[in-house]
């Protein structure tokens, strides 16, 4: 919120302005020295994911609930602007956010 306020009160900041603004506080440092858009977590989740690994079989694995292994997903679908998990898997390998093993 700090940002917004260095920006003119006087006058109606511009939406995009507004919005780098608001990104650039809010960049996570090792995900901006990586380049990737995708967090750990998430990178770890589509990569088991694109390996054959069901919902279930991931949050055992990885010793989490189900609805966490779904919020991970959910995340990284919105990141990517993807419209299914198949779709967010596709698009992370192109993106080289992910690899097969």
């Amino acid at each position: 919120m700090t940002a917004l306020r260095e920006l003119k009160p006087s006058a109606p900041a511009p939406a995009a302005q507004a919005s780098v603004v608001l990104v650039q506080d809010h960049v996570v440092p090792s995900q901006a020295k990586s380049g990737h858009v995708l967090s750990r977590r998430e990178r770890e989740i589509l990569g088991l994911l694109a390996n054959g690994m069901n919902g279930a079989a991931i949050a055992r694995e990885l010793m989490i609930s189900s609805e966490t292994v779904r919020t991970h997903v959910r995340n990284a679908m919105r990141k990517l602007a993807a419209r299914t998990r198949v779709h967010a898997v596709t698009l992370a390998l192109k993106r080289h956010e992910i690899s097969l093993n």
